[in-house]
Parts: C-alpha cells; structure tokens; sequence
C-alpha cells in the first residue's frame, strides 16, 4: 500500500585547542529537522484505520498496526509551501498506541525552496500523544543553517524537555564546517539552552577566529 499525504500546517582561519575529556560546549542547538520530524507525526494517524471488531482488536493493538504504508511520503505545507518531507520505505501506525514506526527514513527541512536540515535514519519510532521520537541504527543529521552535522547509532528526542539525547555507552561524534567537531559518549543537546554536553570520555578538536 503506498501512502502519499499532505498536511497544512567555511571554514574559518583560526587557532585550534584540542578538548580531551569531559566536555560542555555552548554549540547551535541539534538541527531542526529532527524536532520537525517529531511534530509532523501528529498528522500521520488520520491516515487510516480498520475495524477488527472489539475483541479482537484489543487483543493486536499491541503488535498489529492499523496502517502499513510502503513507498510512504509525507509533506508538511504551510502557506502553500512545503516545510518538511518525510520519506520511509515501510510506515507501521499503531492508533491504539499513539505510535508510528518507520523504516529507511530520511526528512528534508525546507524554507522557501531552500534546504535547512536533513537527515536519515535506519528507523525510527514517533510517539504521536506525547511528540516524543527515538532514531536507531546509522542516523545521521545535518543542519545547512548551522553547518553541523551529527553521526551516531542511536538517538531520543524528549518534546516536554526538548533534550536530544545519545547513547550512553555509544559514540555520538558533532562536527562543524570550520573544521571544530566533539566525538563522546553520553551526548546530551538542550535545545531551550543551546547547549551540548557529553557525559562520558570525550575528545575533540575547537577551532576559533584570531583575536577571540
């Protein structure tokens, strides 16, 4: 079943200090992409739904989704312009749960034409009640705006806080397009402070303009 829908709504010359250890670096906040990602959810559950009969719909709410999509495409317009596109290859929406579940996913940020922020994932898991969002396997974020890119395994999005957090016993490695990057484990990204921390060894490489 193929689903399509869409919903209103350089580098620097400077000097280099390398950073081992524990590190907090107030740093642009995680690329917007992925917390549009989360928001744009909420319009995938009215895509459709099936009617089991009581019983037995209880009893597979919990491992049968009430839409499977392939080939899925989700665009996001406001003011007649799309903001966000979405693309998976396998969509599973599970009403009941307030969840969707992606596979091969990748989303595009747009303003105007223009690209923000992209990125991809293995797969993903949107909490539609609560906008919460986890991204696993080989994820990989960019932020055209900021000229930051994330790499990792593993990634959480907490709506309510808006913390991007990394694994805790896996790499999370940032890098900047002036050359500056931080790899740690335990990565933790404040997006209401702009801030990141890594909780675990850390190492990286800052790079700042002369006279600062």
């Amino acid at each position: 079943m193929r689903g399509s829908r869409t919903a209103p709504g350089g580098p620097r010359p400077g000097s280099a200090a390398r950073r081992p250890g524990s590190s907090t670096a107030p740093v642009a906040a995680p690329p917007a992409a992925a917390l549009c990602a989360v928001l744009a959810a909420a319009f995938l559950v009215s895509a459709c739904s099936f009617d089991y009969g009581q019983a037995l719909a209880e009893d597979l709410a919990e491992r049968t989704p009430n839409a499977v999509f392939t080939g899925f495409t989700h665009t996001v317009v406001q003011d007649n312009r799309p903001i966000l596109r979405i693309e998976a290859a396998r969509a599973e929406i599970f009403d009941r749960k307030s969840l969707v579940r992606l596979s091969d996913v990748s989303f595009t940020e747009m303003r105007d034409g223009r690209v923000l922020a992209y990125g991809s994932a293995d797969g993903a898991s949107l909490r539609t009640d609560t906008e919460d969002a986890e991204f696993f396997g080989s994820v990989s974020l960019r932020s055209e705006e900021e000229g930051v890119s994330i790499r990792t395994a593993y990634l959480s999005w907490n709506a309510s806080d808006r913390v991007l957090s990394g694994p805790e016993d896996g790499e999370t490695g940032i890098e900047r397009d002036d050359g500056s990057f931080l790899r740690g484990s335990g990565f933790r990204a404040d997006a209401r402070r702009k801030g990141i921390s890594f909780s675990g060894k850390t190492e990286g490489l800052l790079v700042r303009e002369a006279g600062e």
